[in-house]
């Protein structure tokens, strides 16, 4: 399996959850590299993806809204990035709530004011743009892969 595979596998687990397929509407950052190329790949020239390629500070919100309408949702807020190591062997910590909790229109309007600002300042994304990203993906892979296992510069 690929590391697209898993990355497409967890997307469909988590969108067909409790047998209801999801709306995908995706806003990703590539700060730090730590984005999988191949998970950028797939959505070369597809409108429901937008990137944030440069941002001024780091792009860092792990917001998962899954959303039928204002009175129908889901969201789950947290520290896992979107990658199959986040939702099974790294340690993270994520908030789940949904439309059937008190003032939930006040938080689904917060919510979606965050999502669409970020929608805003992200860019459709190109074929150029993930070639150009890879090869710095694969450098800064290395080096971390170098650091794998050690902390301190000891081995750990």
């Amino acid at each position: 399996m690929t590391n697209t595979d898993t990355i497409l596998n967890l997307g469909w687990a988590v969108l067909c959850v409790g047998g209801i397929l999801w709306h995908l509407w995706l806003v990703v950052g590539t700060h730090f590299y730590q984005t999988h190329p191949d998970f950028l790949e797939v959505f070369v020239d597809d409108p429901k993806i937008r990137v944030v390629l440069q941002p001024s500070g780091v792009f860092h919100p792990r917001i998962y809204l899954f959303e039928n309408s204002r009175d129908d949702w889901a969201c789950i807020i947290g520290s896992p990035n979107f990658t199959g190591a986040a939702f099974s062997t790294n340690v993270e910590v994520a908030l789940r709530f949904d439309s059937k909790v008190s003032r939930s229109n006040m938080h689904y309007d917060a919510l979606r004011k965050v999502i669409d600002e970020h929608w805003e300042s992200g860019k459709p994304l190109k074929k150029d743009q993930v070639e150009a990203y890879r090869s710095v993906w694969n450098r800064k892979t290395q080096m971390l892969g170098q650091l794998a296992g050690t902390y301190g510069g000891k081995a750990g």
